[in-house]
């Protein structure tokens, strides 16, 4: 290993042990289900851009060990905060770490219909 990788290794544990979840996340993966700890993300309203627009992924994010994270794909299900959630992109491993973004809901789930426009 490189010491810039041992570097952030040690890096990555201190964050962890900052800002990691008091409750558990479950990964649902097939029929596997995985309990482990992460950093969760909600942003709380979408992101808007000075031009016009919106920025399309601005939803919640999990930052897991990649460890955690063998074999969920997109559409597993993920339960946290006492809400159902489910994997829309799994992002690149940054050095034993993954961003996973969700949407929430089940997996296959009907979106609720709109009843207002803004």
């Amino acid at each position: 290993m490189s010491r810039f990788s041992e570097r952030m290794k040690a890096i990555d544990r201190q964050v962890d042990e900052e800002f990691v979840e008091f409750e558990p996340i479950t990964l649902l993966i097939g029929s596997e289900v995985r309990i482990t700890a992460g950093i969760f993300e909600e942003v709380a309203e979408p992101v808007k851009l000075p031009s016009g627009g919106e920025i399309e992924h601005s939803g919640p994010v999990l930052s897991l060990s990649t460890q955690d994270i063998q074999g969920l794909k997109k559409q597993h299900q993920v339960l946290f905060g006492g809400e159902s959630w489910w994997v829309k992109h799994i992002g690149i491993n940054e050095i034993g770490r993954a961003r996973i973004y969700l949407a929430k809901g089940k997996p296959n789930e009907a979106a609720p219909s709109l009843k207002n426009w803004s």
